[in-house]
């Protein structure tokens, strides 16, 4: 009698501890397949999708009032972008710091090809966008030296 008991009390806390294993899994993002938030460009994110760049875009569009010429230059631009930052990614699979210097001037290049499309109006409106999009971590100050 002592020894079912003792197999039931077994059973039951073996139970307890898969149902936990498995809630503890599924509240992973991913449902616990490891897959990163995906919140910027770098190998552990992706990169933005032709509908995310087109958003983007589309964005700039109104707050910018770009017209259909410009449009279409500042997306080609960020699909260029998009592969060169796939090729520092592999170039520096092992040196964060190069790679992340190395996205930073890819970066201004890119700020720069845009606001070479722009007029001077434009180009204001498109700091003060980027830096409400890009946020409190805008600059490339060296925060660890």
């Amino acid at each position: 009698m002592n020894s079912m008991k003792s197999v039931v009390k077994v059973s039951l806390l073996l139970a307890m501890v898969f149902m936990i294993a498995v809630m503890n899994v599924e509240a992973q993002p991913g449902n616990g397949r490891g897959k990163a938030y995906d919140h910027g460009p770098g190998p552990r994110h992706g990169y933005p999708d032709s509908c995310r760049i087109q958003l983007m875009v589309d964005d700039m569009k109104k707050a910018l009032s770009l017209t259909d010429e410009q449009v279409d230059e500042i997306e080609q631009i960020h699909y260029a972008h998009i592969q060169e930052a796939k090729s520092i990614d592999e170039k520096y699979s092992n040196d964060c710091v190069a790679a992340r210097e190395a996205h930073w001037a890819l970066r201004d290049k890119m700020d720069s090809e845009v606001k070479g499309v722009l007029n001077d109006e434009q180009k204001n409106k498109y700091e003060e966008f980027m830096n409400e999009r890009r946020g409190p971590h805008n600059s490339h100050k060296k925060h660890w030296q």
